[in-house]
């Protein structure tokens, strides 16, 4: 999906972009109805293999191992918050840039020049420090839910772990464990061992970044009495600053030093603000945010293939339409032949496809003359057609099929339909059941 983003921002780039090289491809492509065009075309079947979504039983398969692993529901930190800690942190670079500024010796380099590399210098530093403390507390969050699991091992009586757990990877069977108590199955994702090198990582780098910081706060500090001292001890100044040299040389001292304790206590809260997210929405599972990224978040198999197959179609008929008007623009061709749309596109390679299988599978003739492998195919296309609500295009499939094939193939459905005898019985025990209470 990322990759698809890039994509796309590289079709909105104007002149040279994706969009401008496929509108200049207006040939017809000869296929289907012979109105499409070569552009049109690639477009389509850009889209058309970003339709990839995992199945059903991945979904779930991913979703358990979120579950077990104590992740279900931890969803990463909003966008805004994400952007606004750094963004908060370069500003502060800014203010401090100017403490660092006379440490970088740049006396030969421009006056601006030299500030904004004080400014990249201090930039790196902060963002390097809330990188790691953001890490720092998600390994806190790890740690925590390994120490809860520990305990409750302890507390069922087995106070050490009896040899070294088996970890269950993301793609492995998630029921494979179901038996363990739910302690268990969390380690056997999450590790045994809890790890303390980013928390050292970081509290290293935050006492080093505060003891140069005051460091170089009390160089300047001495810089700049130095140069005062200089200034009111000259011959022209000495008689008439002789009764303000005190005051305001206290005065000065005391913003300096209010304004860099104001400073560090904004730069301490940023970077708390980095541990505290990091422990609030990082996942504990070794391999949690592969799960995450599967099934992006959702609860259930249909709200995620509404979202993924939903979002890729809108895209692709919007750049579709955007490739049509720029061919239009282009090529004086308003009005003269139909708009295609990227469901159309679908729907005749689905046709293609299908008429491809009918072709090319082969042949080992049941009762009616068709292949039972070509059978399972059709019906796979049926249901999947009618899983997507294309229930026209499904009627339309079975209508175009030979009268021994549609006639086989509406069977199959209906037997598919049917409830299962087991099914029947469970209705029944349920009804007698909801009439003994009534």
């Amino acid at each position: 999906m990322n990759w698809l983003r890039l994509q796309m921002l590289w079709l909105r780039v104007p002149r040279i972009g994706g969009l401008a090289g496929l509108s200049k491809q207006r040939g017809l492509a000869g296929k289907w109805d012979g109105t499409w065009r070569n552009g049109e075309l690639q477009l389509c079947h850009m889209f058309k293999g970003y339709l990839n979504a995992i199945s059903r039983d991945a979904f779930n398969n991913y979703l358990s191992y979120l579950g077990k692993s104590g992740d279900a529901g931890r969803t990463p930190a909003p966008a805004w918050l994400t952007w606004s800690l750094p963004a908060a942190v370069i500003l502060e670079s800014m203010a401090w840039s100017y403490a660092l500024f006379p440490e970088l010796n740049l006396a030969r380099t421009n006056g601006t020049a030299a500030w904004y590399v004080a400014l990249g210098v201090a930039s790196l530093v902060g963002l390097t420090l809330l990188y790691f403390m953001h890490q720092a507390g998600g390994q806190a969050y790890r740690n925590h839910v390994i120490r809860e699991c520990k305990r409750h091992q302890a507390a069922g009586g087995s106070h050490a772990f009896q040899g070294k757990l088996a970890e269950i990877q993301v793609h492995q069977a998630q029921a494979s464990d179901d038996a363990d108590p739910p302690h268990i199955q969390c380690l056997r994702r999450v590790g045994t061992e809890t790890g303390m090198q980013s928390i050292l990582i970081a509290v290293v780098l935050l006492l080093a970044v505060a003891g140069y910081s005051t460091l170089v706060d009390l160089k300047n500090q001495a810089r700049f009495q130095t140069a005062e001292s200089a200034t009111m001890e000259s011959p022209a100044n000495r008689e008439a600053n002789a009764p303000e040299r005190s005051s305001v040389g206290e005065a000065g001292s005391v913003a300096n030093i209010g304004a860099d304790i104001v400073l560090g206590i904004l730069f301490l809260v940023t970077q708390i603000l980095g541990a505290n997210i990091g422990y609030r929405h990082q996942l504990a599972a070794k391999q949690g945010k592969i799960a995450y990224e599967s099934t992006q978040g959702y609860a259930t198999y249909e709200e995620y293939l509404a979202h993924h197959d939903g979002l890729i179609n809108h895209w692709a008929e919007y750049w579709l339409k955007e490739l049509q008007c720029a061919g239009e623009s282009t090529g004086g061709e308003a009005g003269s032949r139909p708009h295609h749309s990227f469901h159309e596109f679908l729907f005749l390679t689905r046709q293609d496809e299908i008429k491809y299988d009918l072709q090319n599978i082969p042949h080992r003739e049941v009762k009616r003359g068709l292949s039972e492998s070509r059978v399972e195919s059709l019906l796979a296309r049926i249901v999947e057609l009618k899983h997507e609500n294309h229930r026209a295009e499904a009627i339309a499939l079975i209508q175009d099929l030979p009268e021994p094939e549609k006639t086989e193939v509406k069977e199959r459905l209906r037997s598919l339909a049917a409830p299962h005898p087991d099914e029947l019985s469970r209705r029944a025990a349920e009804r007698q059941e909801l009439e003994k209470i009534l």
